[in-house]
């Protein structure tokens, strides 16, 4: 997540990390507009809604944040709305 000076603006990045005939790979999936405010409810809106463009949303197994305190929250939410889609 990347936040503009004045507070304005969010940018999240998605990257995908999988192997392919046992070589690394690594994908940005999505550079998307997340906007404000950055509460876990619009940040999980905005996570969810790329991996489902991406149909990875069945097929994830890892999620890596940073310390940012929202993601406590973020995180509880994500995994109540992938067992929806289930």
């Amino acid at each position: 997540m990347w936040t503009s000076t004045n507070q304005e603006k969010g940018f999240m990045a998605i990257t995908g990390h999988y192997t392919h005939d046992w070589c690394l790979q690594c994908k940005i999936l999505r550079f998307i507009y997340a906007p404000c405010p950055h509460t876990s409810e619009v940040l999980t809106d905005v996570l969810i809604d790329a991996l489902m463009v991406w149909n990875v949303d069945t097929k994830l197994s890892t999620i890596t944040l940073d310390n940012y305190t929202t993601n406590d929250a973020l995180i509880g939410k994500i995994k109540e709305k992938l067992q929806i889609n289930k």
